[in-house]
């Protein structure tokens, strides 16, 4: 964060002060699978760990993983539409333990503990539900299809007693996403797909703001709030093929672009007293969240009549989230706030057994990177590479429907936190925290239910 100089000592303080409070606007809470997307968006897939996304050739969900498999080679297709109407309910599970916060300012005498408590399961079981719509032309050969998902999202709830309030309380992030897509079968074993992505975004971030004049330190008693509101949305696209170079083996590859979304917001400043009363308010903000780019390689072998294998690489590209800066409609200088992610793999391996005609069953494995590293971790993404272990079945309940059901349980690593914000920067009341912690004990449990109908 950088400062420049105001016309008098309180519109100075009040400058600093606010470019601190915006600059937590750069650490909006979210998780799902690797990094903050949430994988979940079809049911079959959750019960083979993703592994076969870019390749499934009988799911609506390629309507958002790779339409070109809407139209596979050497699959026979009934012509006409398909619906499919999921439900996921994602339920995490972490312990966040104190290991040493700390803090230094004007009233303190050098550096001292401050008082905050650990905390156990701050986000309560989420619905994420998606819609799948496919038209099949009577060519055999083309296919329309819209989706509506939710790619991005959690929500946060912390303890205002906490020992990570100086970073976050509450946190939530809410994303729509929808996906208009095309594809075209070309010669006998080729398939492409492709189309356009609007996103919408609605973030929310409380965190706590220390009293600076506090004897002995600041505590959740003479602590300020702050409470900051965004909401945008951004375009992009993506692109897909399908390859069956013999029978019974299908290849498939998927690009999807980043979204950037321009979020407008405003950021309220309550409780703050003595000389920082002057900050309490609202204030308008800007800032654009760099979603990122993924990219997909998968492969399905029909290894027996009744037996499918498959494999899937994911590559995520979080690099291109990079800083985030926001910007002050009064001027004040913007603050900027490093995310330190990096690009992060996810590898996963199912299996398919048809045992009827009536009755399909799933397993799956899937190991996945995080893309946040140590010295940047923060309470809004404790994150951790996982591994996921997961089943499923879809059972036909007529000849036009039919029911999918999926369970996956995620094993994460543990989370270090070690955060050593500033704020008041520049003023003679300046307050360092440092913000030492651990996420343990993570796992999140999902569970997935879809009904699929053709018309």
């Amino acid at each position: 964060m950088h400062e420049h100089s105001t016309g008098g000592a309180d519109a100075r303080l009040t400058s600093l002060l606010r470019a601190a409070l915006l600059g937590l606007l750069a650490a909006p809470g979210l998780a799902g699978a690797t990094g903050w997307f949430i994988n979940q968006q079809s049911v079959p897939a959750i019960g083979r760990a993703g592994a076969g996304t870019v390749v499934d050739a009988h799911d609506p969900a390629a309507a958002y993983f790779n339409p070109a498999a809407l139209v596979s080679p050497g699959i026979s297709y009934a012509t006409g539409t398909e619906l499919s109407l999921g439900m996921q309910v994602i339920a995490p599970r972490t312990s966040l333990r104190d290991l040493g916060s700390t803090a230094n300012g004007p009233a303190t005498p050098g550096t001292v503990p401050y008082p905050g408590t650990g905390f156990d399961n701050p986000t309560d079981p989420t619905p994420v539900p998606n819609l799948f719509l496919v038209h099949r032309l009577p060519d055999g050969r083309t296919a329309l299809a819209l989706g509506l998902t939710s790619p991005f999202g959690l929500s946060l709830d912390y303890s205002p007693q906490w020992f990570g309030r100086y970073d976050s309380t509450r946190v939530s992030l809410e994303t729509v996403n929808v996906t208009l897509s095309a594809a075209r079968r070309v010669g006998d074993t080729l398939s492409v797909g492709g189309g356009v992505d609007w996103q919408h975004a609605r973030s929310d971030l409380q965190a706590a703001l220390p009293d600076p004049l506090n004897p002995g330190g600041p505590t959740p008693a003479t602590d300020g709030r702050t409470h900051l509101r965004g909401v945008g949305s951004g375009v992009g696209f993506h692109l897909g093929t399908s390859w069956a170079p013999t029978a019974g083996l299908r290849i498939g590859a998927h690009y999807r672009s980043g979204v950037d979304i321009s979020l407008g917001g405003t950021n309220t400043v309550q409780g703050l007293t003595g000389p920082l009363a002057g900050a309490n308010g609202s204030l308008v903000a800007t800032s654009r969240m760099r979603m990122p780019a993924m990219a997909g390689v998968g492969v399905a072998w029909d290894a027996a009549r009744r037996l499918t294998l498959l494999a899937q690489v994911d590559g995520y590209g979080w690099s291109r989230f990079g800083d985030l800066r926001v910007r002050f409609a009064d001027g004040s200088p913007d603050a900027v706030r490093q995310s330190g992610y990096r690009d992060a793999i996810a590898v996963s391996v199912g299996a398919e057994w048809r045992r009827s005609e009536q009755l399909t069953l799933r397993a799956g494995l899937r190991r996945e990177q995080t893309p946040t590293t140590d010295g940047f971790r923060d309470t809004t993404f404790p994150d951790g590479a996982r591994t996921w272990l997961t089943a499923g079945a879809s059972m036909r309940v007529s000849g036009r429907s039919s029911i999918d059901l999926a369970l996956k349980h995620a094993m994460f690593s543990d989370g270090p936190i070690d955060l050593n914000p500033t704020f008041y920067a520049g003023t003679p009341l300046a307050t360092s925290i440092r913000v030492r912690g651990i996420a343990s004990s993570q796992s999140v449990t999902t569970v997935g239910a879809a009904w699929r109908m053709r018309f």
